[in-house]
């Protein structure tokens, strides 16, 4: 995030000058971001950084941003999604774990590569990996019969 970006804030968000000013000398403050002259930022974290577990941002994505992701249905050309249920080992579990590690490694760099690309190209996207041992609720009902 660098350059344009506050003014690209600006206009996206709605907001005034002095509000973002505020916002900007809050995030240089506690080091997310360095404030530039002209008020030009420039990023101190990674671009896909990682929340704590269990932290407030955690918490809050859960309890909003994932229920708004998929609140919809995935039938538009770029929406994509797919569920899969089975039982496997821990050690298969362990390899699709590394799998996914990858994956977001990989989204990661493209959100580098892509960042030189033209704001008007780009879309803002969201990418949901996720395992964990799970049993579709009807069926744990069934089993505890």
């Amino acid at each position: 995030m660098t350059g344009s970006a506050p003014a690209r804030i600006r206009a996206q968000f709605q907001v005034s000058e002095t509000a973002l000013v505020r916002a900007l000398a809050h995030l240089d403050r506690i080091k997310v971001i360095d404030l530039l002259p002209g008020n030009r930022v420039r990023l101190r974290v990674s671009r896909n950084m990682r929340w704590r577990p269990d932290g407030p941002l955690a918490r809050r994505f859960r309890a909003q941003a994932l229920d708004d992701f998929f609140a919809r249905s995935f039938t538009q050309p770029l929406e994509k999604i797919r569920f899969l249920a089975g039982e496997l080992t821990p050690a298969s579990i362990g390899v699709l774990q590394k799998k996914l590690d990858l994956v977001a490694a990989e989204f990661a760099e493209l959100l580098e590569l892509d960042s030189a690309s033209a704001q008007r190209e780009r879309r803002h996207v969201g990418l949901v990996t996720a395992i964990r041992p799970w049993t579709f609720p009807v069926v744990a009902g069934l089993a505890r019969r």
